[in-house]
């Protein structure tokens, strides 16, 4: 599923202009959480603290939220799968990944396998974009072609997993006429 709410106005950080703060929160944000009450849309504060500050206008619902619910209450905003804008209207997708760069699997480029990545993952170890607002490493930020339409660009990251899957099987040398992937 995919929640769309176009009605959000916040700020952001774009990651090309380091410099450039934005000046535009909200006191809270609605954001989604699994609490003893079961999941919960609340009012929390605004995230706060470094990062690029993203307007989330796309959320979809992946299985590993639905997984993570049955554990019980949650301390963190659910939503990996997120794109949204910055103030400057530039659209986004996130990469909701955030690698620590320097165990054994980010120095052999398997950042996507970092031994510690699941602490800074977005909705699992750090609050997520299922709200109005998320704070974002300035790598996770992919900005995006205008005229795509954001609503569908929380999709970019699942899409992301399933072309990984299809190299690592063999895949690229699929050809038109060729059934087989391997």
């Amino acid at each position: 599923g995919q929640v769309d709410r176009p009605d959000r106005l916040v700020g952001h950080e774009h990651r090309d202009a380091e410099a450039h703060r934005s000046t535009v929160t909200c006191a809270t944000v609605r954001a989604v959480r699994n609490t003893t009450a079961g999941v919960e849309v609340l009012d929390v504060p605004s995230p706060d603290g470094a990062g690029v500050r993203v307007r989330v206008l796309a959320a979809g619902i992946c299985g590993t939220d639905l997984s993570m619910i049955t554990t019980g209450p949650l301390p963190v905003t659910l939503g990996h799968e997120i794109a949204g804008e910055l103030d400057d209207g530039t659209p986004v997708a996130i990469d909701p990944t955030h690698p620590c760069g320097t165990c054994d699997q980010c120095v052999q480029g398997r950042g996507h396998l970092c031994r510690t990545g699941v602490q800074r993952a977005l909705g699992i170890g750090v609050d997520g974009g299922m709200a109005d607002e998320v704070l974002v490493a300035p790598s996770s930020v992919v900005p995006l072609p205008r005229d795509l339409a954001v609503q569908d660009a929380c999709l970019v990251e699942p899409l992301a997993v399933a072309v990984h899957g299809l190299r690592i099987a063999g895949a690229e040398k699929w050809t038109p006429g060729n059934q087989r992937l391997w």
